[in-house]
Order: structure tokens, then sequence, then C-alpha cells
């Protein structure tokens, strides 16, 4: 029997707010970027509109964050460097998430929830799987496990999957609920004063890449063909395999106008801005937070020309709103990469340019934007 309206309309508004989801992934409150910062910013946006959240990590807990969250012990991959190696685990790291995903299942299994939520595989999805609730993958780190039906691949397994750029979506949209919802950012990257000094920068024009060190994000190629223009200084912001191989590059082909520093997440909004030019050399990314970061900040961006930056950055923003400030080339060709990093060098520094671009992106790409995408999204898998 039907129950009354007025108590019905009560009964959805209690639904809404008390949605409950578990999310995943060996490196949140450990790994300060990336798809952890991803899943953790949409998490506390998710708390924010009334689900129930709790997190499973492996880094310190953060009692100013709006979301539950529970540490399991994480063990590095050195200390797997000498186990055996098989088809599930193939290297140290296989090992070490699979240690991370046993622990945490047994706690997964203790908490009720409406649907989980991961971007890792295997090991967080099987964990997750084993809670029996509605099951949301996220393509933060690549859209392979969906696409693959090989290996351990054959299993997977999801409810509703969030592609986070229209390659993924267009893969996956006919064998699956999916939704389109890119990142986000938020409100600490925008136009501000320079930083130089407190973040020790040299004086000159500084072209920065922003990366992890290894081969994808093609950081030698872009020393390289940068290192034809006169007077510039090239700086490395990350860390990765490949970091004495870039150190050793930078020296050679910039010498003393060569730097490399790691930040913290805090501090990027202040590089950001006390940069002359962005340079990301990668042609094939999930999603590519660095791309809004910097544009958010003003900062003109040479990226590489590929469907991710076009949907990102589509000729509307390039031409009206950008004034100029986004130049997506074949990264491919030095001479391409030359001639975009030295028209970004002639950006004018005029606010209004810079604040148009600002608030273009910080109104498409807002983490409160993004998370109500999710909320819309995660109540259809919860309710199909």
């Amino acid at each position: 029997s039907a129950s009354p309206p007025s108590r019905r309309g009560s009964e959805v508004e209690q639904f809404r707010k008390n949605l409950r989801g578990v999310v995943a992934l060996a490196g949140l409150h450990r790994v300060p970027r990336g798809a952890e910062v991803a899943l953790e910013s949409i998490a506390t946006g998710l708390s924010r509109l009334g689900h129930s959240m709790s997190l499973v990590g492996t880094g310190p807990p953060d009692p100013e964050q709006p979301y539950g969250y529970q540490k399991v012990n994480f063990k590095a991959p050195a200390h797997f460097r000498k186990w055996p190696t098989g088809p599930l685990v193939r290297d140290a790291d296989a090992w070490s998430a699979l240690f991370y995903g046993l622990r945490a299942r047994r706690v997964i299994r203790q908490i009720e929830a409406d649907y989980t939520m991961t971007c890792g595989f295997p090991w967080e999805h099987f964990a997750l799987r084993s809670n029996n609730s509605r099951h949301v993958f996220v393509t933060q780190n690549g859209n392979w496990p969906v696409e693959c039906d090989n290996r351990e691949f054959r299993w997977f397994r999801a409810d509703g999957i969030v592609c986070t750029n229209p390659g993924f979506f267009e893969q996956n949209r006919d064998n699956y609920r999916c939704a389109l919802i890119g990142n986000g950012i938020n409100e600490r990257f925008r136009p501000g004063d320079c930083s130089r000094h407190e973040l020790g920068l040299p004086s000159g024009p500084i072209v920065g890449m922003v990366s992890g060190l290894i081969e994808s994000k093609r950081v030698s190629e872009g020393m390289r063909m940068v290192s034809q223009i006169p007077d510039v200084h090239f700086a490395v912001f990350g860390d990765g395999i490949l970091a004495t191989e870039v150190d050793s590059l930078g020296k050679e082909l910039f010498g003393e106008r060569y730097l490399r520093r790691t930040l913290q997440p805090k501090q990027m909004p202040s590089l950001y801005r006390s940069i002359d030019v962005l340079l990301h050399m990668s042609q094939n990314e999930s999603f590519g937070n660095v791309y809004i970061e910097a544009a958010a900040c003003g900062l003109p961006v040479v990226a590489h020309r590929y469907g991710v930056t076009n949907w990102i950055f589509p000729d509307s923003v390039q031409q009206k709103v950008a004034g100029q400030r986004i130049f997506l080339v074949d990264t491919s060709s030095p001479e391409d990469v030359r001639a975009g990093v030295e028209s970004a060098l002639r950006c004018s520094k005029v606010a209004e340019e810079t604040n148009r671009l600002s608030a273009d992106v910080r109104g498409r790409f807002s983490w409160e934007r993004v998370a109500l995408q999710y909320d819309e999204f995660i109540r259809e898998v919860v309710a199909q």
C-alpha cells in the first residue's frame, strides 16, 4: 500500500541524506597527489552533500576531514623485492597492493554501505566487492581494467563507471552505466602574488614541468626541445624512478639554469603563480589536473593537443576566454613545442586576461560542481 505523500517525501529526503559510501585506495592519506587527492576531494564533497563516507587508506588520519577514515598497515614494495612472482603478483608493487587489499577487506566487510568506490585494480576492487554493495569504478588511473578481458581483468565488475574523459566514456557507454565527470580544483588555485623568493626560484624566465618522473610524462624530451630557447631556466617539480637520469640531462643542457624541486600540495598554487610557462609533454592522461590547476592560476599552458585537452580547453576557451594563454601543440614536434613555449613566454601579464581564464576554469571544474555530479550519478547507480 502506498504511503501518504507527505510521509513518502520525508522518506525520500531522509534517503538523500543517508547514503553511505566506502572508498578504498592504498595511497589515501599517504600519497599527496593524483588519484589519491582526487578521491579524497570527491569524498569531502559528497560528505558535505550528506553522504556518510568511510575511507580506507594507509596514511595517518586527518581529523579536519568531514568523512570517516580507517588506516590499515602498509608494507612498502621494497619489503617484497625477494618474494616470488606469479600471475596475480607480478612484482613487488603487486605484493604490496595485495597485502593492503587483504587488510582493507577485513575493515570493509564490517562497514554498512550503499555503494563502494575506487580507481584501483585488482586488490582494492576485490576488497570492495566483498561488501556486496553497489560498486562504482572511477577511471582516475586509466581505463585498462574495464577494456581488458584477459588474465585478472576478466573478473572486473562494476555497477557504474565514472569516466574522467570523453574517450573513456565512448569506450564504456555501451556496456556499462556511465557518467562523464572530470576532476576539480579548490579555491586555492587562483591568480595571486609571485612567491619566487619563498620557493627558492631564480629570476628570469622559467619554463616549468610539474610531473612524476616516469617515461610517459616525457620530461627529458621536453628539456631537449626547450634547451634551444636561449636564456630560459628549466624547472622540474616532481620525483620518480627517472630522477637521476632527468637531473643529469638537465645539468648537461641547462647548467646552472636547471633546477628540480619537490613541493608540498599546499605550495602548488604559489608555484603556478611564480613561473612563466607550464609545459606538459604527456600525450595520454586520464584527466590531468595539472592543466586546470595551472590555468586557474592564470599561468600560460603548453600541452599536447588530443582528446582530453581539447575537451578541457575547447576552442571557445582557447580563443576567447583564455586570451591566447593556452597553446595546444603536437608535443612530438620539437618545432611546435619551441614555438608554443616562445609564444607563451610572450604572453602579457594583463590581470583581466588572467582573471578571465581563471574564472572560466574554476567555474567548470570546481570540486563542488564535481561532487554534485558524483552525487547524481551514484544515486542512479544505487537506485537502478
